[in-house]
């Protein structure tokens, strides 16, 4: 009996360990005691990859509230909050490039884990969109894809895979939910630190992340939505996807929301009522080579429950991380010295940063362009064939069942 008591005790606090942040939320530390990062200057030249696709990217963020419901965290909060990016196809590269994230953002992520690096170096990093450059694309013409990043990641570590997506036609809508990442900046100065970190509460917030995308999806295919560029998006074509944390919702959004059409969970487990009702809508797992045993089998567990098309991929040497913008951005920042190996190998796995970030972008482009254009991708079709390290563990119905017979 203690034996099996020590081994589930020991598989949640590894499930609280990876669904609670990545390295740079955990694992960060210059040594012993306070923050002695430098207030500005000094700090290395650092830029995302290249985006894909043929359009210009705009960006613009948009502060969103949803009175009908408390917060899970904070229930003192009266209300529930989103902070939310927008990635789209724009006309042109007009006005200043976007910033990866706010001053505020990034002196909190820094200054928080004591790192001897400039507090703006993360506001410093240059990305490929640009703000409010207008939106280009006819009405209803553009597919939304609702990111949802991994507890302890803010939105902005997910910023490759949008503007992967973005810059092939895709609006893209990457959600921070509230209290779930630590130093999100929200209107008024606040910073919302992390409450739902260290708490072992995570099946209830995939339901609640869940219903943070539905108000999100609300927001931007309603009336008097509050970007100006929303007309683009065509509801009709509406994608999730999420890693880890963010991975969990996806499997209840497709149960519960009918308004989505397809979904990718990377290195997420699945709870209830997901877990136990499954989804006739198109599913993708993308797992690495390091996911616990808890992760696994959950996925085992929904596979038979799985009516639709479904796709259960390994990436060879991955790691829990590998598809947020952080591994690629340690490396850029000269920072994987001073981080325990043990920790960057669980996160990133032994693949190389940029190229595990570089396949799974593509493979999310990919399966959203399958699935939500009807237009067939052999990267999804047979993944291996593409890039070999991207194994099928289980696979079923692989042709796209969304989109097809849809006007275009």
């Amino acid at each position: 009996m203690g034996g099996s008591s020590g081994r589930r005790g020991s598989r949640h606090r590894v499930l609280r360990l990876l669904l609670a942040g990545g390295v740079m939320a955990l694992s960060l530390s210059a040594g012993t005691g306070a923050a002695t990062a430098s207030p500005h200057g000094g700090h290395p030249t650092v830029a995302l990859p290249p985006a894909t696709g043929p359009h210009p990217i705009g960006t613009t963020t948009l502060h969103l509230v949803d009175g009908d419901r408390t917060d899970l965290w904070d229930p003192d909060a009266g209300v529930r909050e989103m902070m939310v990016t927008l990635w789209y196809p724009a006309r042109a590269e007009t006005g200043r490039r976007a910033p990866y994230m706010s001053p505020e953002e990034s002196a909190a992520a820094i200054g928080a884990q004591g790192l001897d690096i400039p507090l703006d170096t993360l506001s410093s990093i240059g990305t490929n969109a640009f703000v409010d450059a207008p939106v280009a694309g006819a009405p209803r013409s553009a597919p939304l894809v609702v990111l949802s990043p991994g507890a302890g990641f803010g939105r902005a570590w997910l910023t490759v895979l949008a503007e992967g997506l973005a810059g092939n036609g895709f609006v893209v809508a990457g959600v921070d939910h509230a209290h779930e990442a630590t130093g999100v900046a929200f209107p008024g100065g606040r910073l919302l630190d992390c409450l739902a970190c260290g708490q072992d509460r995570w099946a209830e917030a995939s339901l609640n992340r869940a219903a943070d995308i539905g108000h999100v999806l609300d927001s931007l295919t309603g009336r008097g939505a509050p970007w100006s560029g929303s007309y683009v998006i065509d509801p009709r074509r509406i994608g999730v996807a999420g890693h880890s944390a963010g991975g969990s919702a996806v499997a209840e959004v497709l149960r519960s929301d009918p308004r989505v059409d397809a979904g990718i969970g990377f290195d997420a487990p699945v709870f209830p009522p997901a877990l136990d009702e499954g989804t006739d809508r198109p599913l993708a797992m993308v797992t690495s080579d390091l996911s616990p045993p808890l992760f696994h089998d959950s996925q085992e567990q929904l596979w038979p429950r799985l009516g639709g098309w479904r796709q259960w991929l390994r990436l060879t040497d991955s790691g829990h991380s590998s598809v947020t913008d952080q591994g690629y951005l340690i490396d850029r920042l000269g920072l994987r010295d001073r981080l325990p190996a043990e920790t960057m190998a669980r996160q990133f796995g032994s693949l190389p940063t940029d190229q595990g970030l570089g396949v799974l972008r593509d493979y999310a482009t990919a399966y959203f362009t399958h699935h939500l254009r009807g237009e067939r991708q052999e990267l999804v079709v047979d993944p291996p064939s593409v890039h070999p390290g991207l194994q099928v563990v289980e696979a079923a119905d692989p042709e796209p069942t969304v989109a097809d017979g849809r006007p275009q």
